[in-house]
């Protein structure tokens, strides 16, 4: 499958827009007692590869993000450009809902959960920001670099292991972490419907 064929960028948007709806249904009381349950059961499996997480976590902050997409202006200055436009969008519809929505942390409403992040965030919880950039950078970089189909799978394995960090870090709820993921599918969809030809 090419990577830039309109089908695909249709599929990453309309999924990006399941998966962030998805994430915001954590205002329902009993989606947000399966969150929180589902949140304990994995932060205490995943916190025991704290150090692995830990090597991960640079992976999907903010500097990262600016460098590749940085690297990817200077290399081919139309899709960079584009790239840099998207991801613009996405980290504002993140920006605003974060602000609205403004769900704590579950280091501040949890008890018994340790913040492991070398950071503390101070910002709202939903959605993940982290995730958005991760995901977001796994599908726009094969697509970019010209890079092979198995980069792909191999770069959302990596975001996938980065999202489940935020989690054992102790610094998102498994639904901020899905919201987050569905803007950066969004995003990805959108930069893809931009190099359609």
């Amino acid at each position: 499958m090419n990577l830039t064929q309109p089908q695909f960028a249709g599929i990453l948007f309309v999924s990006g827009l399941f998966l962030s709806g998805c994430g915001s249904l954590y205002c329902k009381p009993r989606i947000q007692d399966l969150d929180f349950r589902v949140f304990n059961i994995l932060h205490l499996k995943l916190s025991r590869q704290i150090l692995f997480f830990l090597s991960l976590w640079l992976l999907g902050t903010t500097p990262i993000t600016l460098i590749i997409l940085g690297v990817l202006l200077f290399s081919d200055w139309s899709s960079g450009f584009a790239a840099i436009l998207f991801f613009a969008v996405i980290a504002s519809v993140e920006r605003l809902q974060k602000l609205t929505m403004k769900r704590q942390r579950p280091f501040a409403v949890l008890p018994d959960v340790r913040m492991s992040q070398p950071r503390q965030p101070q910002d709202p919880s939903h959605p993940s920001g982290d995730a958005m950039r991760i995901w977001y950078l796994a599908f726009i970089i094969p697509t970019a670099f010209g890079l092979p189909i198995w980069v792909l799978f191999i770069l959302c394995c990596l975001a996938g292991l980065v999202s489940l960090g935020r989690i054992a870090l102790g610094v998102h709820f498994p639904l901020d972490v899905i919201g987050g993921m569905g803007l950066g599918f969004m995003g990805a969809g959108l930069y893809q419907f931009a190099l359609c030809p």
